[in-house]
């Protein structure tokens, strides 16, 4: 008679995801229930939810194991990495409480759906099975299909959701495909049990490489990396801006963390097979730079434009794989963090710029915006000069430190490259400063007043850039402490 094994299931290592799921519960049958309830209840409660889904995730520094079968794991870097979905969390709900006011939707669901996305990024962040990390992929994907389309009156925001959900789809069947394919050869999808299977006859083999491709093929749509970055300039520009401003970050930022779990890491997966997947990111970091800028230079949409900019970000921080070393792995986990605060704070201001009712979305619209809105103005130009690298701003810190771990590990073309279209960029982002600062408004309109929510959204946001480019070792200690332990 044989013996069934009972997996150990550590509860304590997964509280922030259940207060997370909790919390999106609770909010559901509030909303379901409670007749006319009060958008800043629910606001609340979701803040209530993420601050304490943060400190327990807190208390969980200095843990490294394995829970729930190996599906699991909890180590530093999943903690630093949980506590960073949670703060662009609380800035995404600040800036949707304002976006509700003015665009009437039901904001109950939006922000049910908005803290699933967030567990499903705390899941990847978590996960060491393929199909752990499969299933937080697609809860955050599905989840941003349905908000990218919560507009229902814009065919615009319609014709988004559809293309996303189109691509999505399809670059799901390639990771599927790609997980089916290493399962085959390796008979385990975990993430350590493939790491340590791997050898000398395993790398040859040619259905592994495929596997391999394909799932980096599937991971390269969410991130949009080149050529699969088609998808993000329609999208961005179609859904709701705090959701745009979502995918631009947190959805960038848990697709990165999903290629560290499955490529970076010692012992892990693929990573004995750096020299074939190393060359193959080499030519996606590359491109994606030079496409992701060229297309920022022509854009007169200001959502068009930082989209563009977020698919040459993602070649920047694809560099961190190609250095293979300590250093990027440390300066991809510091830039995401910078990325997440000057990329909601940039959309933030599209959203605070708005008028009666209307979002300024060419870049022509912030024409004088100075003179009315100083403040605005003032956040812009630090949100774009942070993205542009410039001192002392989180931003220069990230890429000074990107570039390094390259030069490091000898890519000399790939960092000159960086370099070069980082000064390239300086033009669309100073533009969009000197029609702030330099240019009169067509015609004169009155200003609407800045809400509670939004001007701390903006606040946090900028506090963010300038304390990571001034004191950045706040952040990196703690991050180079994590990956020392790993």
């Amino acid at each position: 008679m044989t013996s069934i094994q009972i997996p150990e299931l550590s509860f304590s290592l997964i509280a922030p995801e259940l207060i997370l799921c909790t919390a999106a519960i609770v909010i559901l049958l509030v909303d379901l229930y409670v007749k006319n309830v009060e958008r800043i209840n629910i606001t609340l409660l979701a803040l209530i939810g993420i601050v304490l889904a943060f400190f327990s995730a807190g208390t969980l520094y200095g843990a490294s194991e394995l829970a729930f079968s190996w599906l699991i794991i909890r180590d530093d870097m999943s903690v630093v990495i949980d506590q960073i979905f949670l703060i662009g969390a609380a800035l995404i709900v600040l800036m949707s409480h304002h976006y509700s006011e003015r665009y009437h939707f039901p904001y109950g669901e939006y922000i049910v759906l908005l803290l699933f996305s967030t567990l499903g990024m705390l899941i990847i962040s978590a996960s060491a099975d393929l199909i752990t990390l499969f299933l937080g992929v697609e809860l955050v994907s599905i989840t941003l299909f349905v908000l990218t389309g919560f507009e229902k009156k814009s065919l615009l925001s319609g014709e988004a959701s559809l293309k996303y959900l189109l691509l999505g789809a399809f670059s799901s069947a390639f990771m599927v495909y790609g997980i089916a394919f290493i399962f085959g050869m390796c008979r385990t999808t975990n993430l350590i049990s493939i790491g340590s299977l791997l050898s000398e006859d395993f790398i040859g083999s040619p259905l592994l490489i495929l596997g391999f491709a394909l799932l980096l093929v599937g991971l390269g749509f969410k991130i949009a990396l080149a050529p699969f970055h088609m998808w993000a300039p329609d999208v961005y520009q179609g859904a709701p801006t705090p959701i745009t401003a979502w995918i631009a970050a947190g959805s960038k930022l848990a697709g990165f963390i999903a290629l560290v779990r499955v490529f970076s890491l010692p012992d892990i997966s693929f990573h004995p097979l750096a020299r074939t997947w190393v060359e193959g990111i080499w030519w996606l970091s590359l491109l994606t730079m030079i496409i992701g800028n060229a297309g920022a230079l022509v854009q007169k949409d200001i959502k068009r434009m930082l989209a563009y900019s977020s698919i040459a970000h993602g070649g920047y921080l694809s560099m961190a794989f190609v250095s293979h070393n300590d250093v990027g792995l440390q300066a991809l986990l510091f830039y995401l963090a910078a990325y997440l605060f000057m990329t909601i704070g940039a959309f933030a201001v599209v959203i605070a710029a708005g008028r009666h009712g209307e979002e300024r979305r060419r870049i022509s619209d912030f024409a004088g915006l100075a003179k009315r809105r100083p403040f605005l103005a003032a956040m812009m130009s630090l949100f774009l000069l942070s993205l542009a690298g410039m001192p002392p701003t989180a931003g220069f810190i990230g890429k000074v430190w990107l570039f390094g771990s390259a030069i490091q590990a000898q890519y000399y073309g790939l960092a000159i490259v960086g370099i070069l279209t980082t000064l390239f960029s300086f033009y669309y982002y100073l533009r969009v400063i000197v029609y702030m600062y330099m240019r009169d408004e067509e015609k004169e309109f009155e200003a609407e007043p800045l809400s509670v929510s939004l001007t701390l959204a903006l606040s946090l946001s900028a506090l963010g850039v300038l304390i990571l480019g001034v004191f950045p070792n706040t952040l990196m200690k703690v991050i180079t402490n994590s990956v020392i332990v790993l």
